[in-house]
């Protein structure tokens, strides 16, 4: 039990941050319970089915897009605007986990209970910058594309996705090779430049709205 507790917190932070963005249907209650009814139906699965056991390591996170099924149930928004905002959130969430085994495994062993405690403290240690600061804008963008181009609903999803596809890509590849301080710097880079990547859109949103108020 205890090697899941990385990829049940990862589970919970990738909830919170989604819920954050998205649009409401039902009280936080019922959320909470159609979420963790249908993790323990998607666990049920895996225990009778051997075969399909997903490691605790999040080198298969693609698999986490099974939960478009209760989220499009919960939250208001549009297919391609969910893909949008769970890739978004995950890239942070997955990228804490990703830098966490890699510091585990370099700085003490690559252990479960481990990589859990530098997780959980990396996610102390960012989630209040990232729910005051990167959370806000991120919802500011997605509010405000509705006054644009229509493609801008086929390219972000499409840019997102393959974001977060970068990093997963990584990570499942980082997991195969030694640990080094390189890996950790490549994910720290590639986190950096997608958290740059929402700043530079929310600018350009925002530039773009404050011409539209002066013509």
């Amino acid at each position: 039990m205890l090697q899941y507790l990385p990829i049940i917190e990862l589970l919970f932070f990738n909830s919170l941050t989604v819920h954050q963005c998205c649009e409401k249907k039902y009280s936080v209650f019922r959320t909470v319970l159609v979420i963790v009814l249908f993790s323990l139906g998607l666990l049920a699965v895996f225990w009778l089915l051997p075969f399909l056991s997903i490691p605790a390591d999040g080198s298969l996170s693609l698999i986490g897009f099974v939960y478009i099924i209760p989220l499009r149930y919960l939250y208001r928004e549009r297919t391609a605007l969910l893909v949008v905002i769970m890739c978004s959130c995950w890239v942070y969430t997955l990228g804490v986990q990703a830098v966490s085994i890699q510091l585990a495994a370099l700085l003490l062993e690559n252990s479960s209970i481990y990589v859990f405690a530098i997780e959980t403290l990396l996610f102390l240690a960012t989630m209040f910058p990232f729910f005051r600061k990167v959370v806000p804008k991120f919802i500011f963008v997605l509010d405000n594309l509705k006054y644009f181009d229509r493609n801008w609903y086929r390219y972000l999803p499409a840019s997102s996705f393959l974001v977060f596809l970068c990093l997963a890509v990584s990570h499942a590849i980082f997991l195969k090779v030694p640990p080094s301080p390189y890996n950790v710097l490549a994910l720290l880079l590639l986190l950096s430049s997608a958290f740059m990547s929402h700043f530079m859109l929310y600018k350009i949103v925002t530039d773009a709205i404050k011409l539209n108020q002066l013509e």
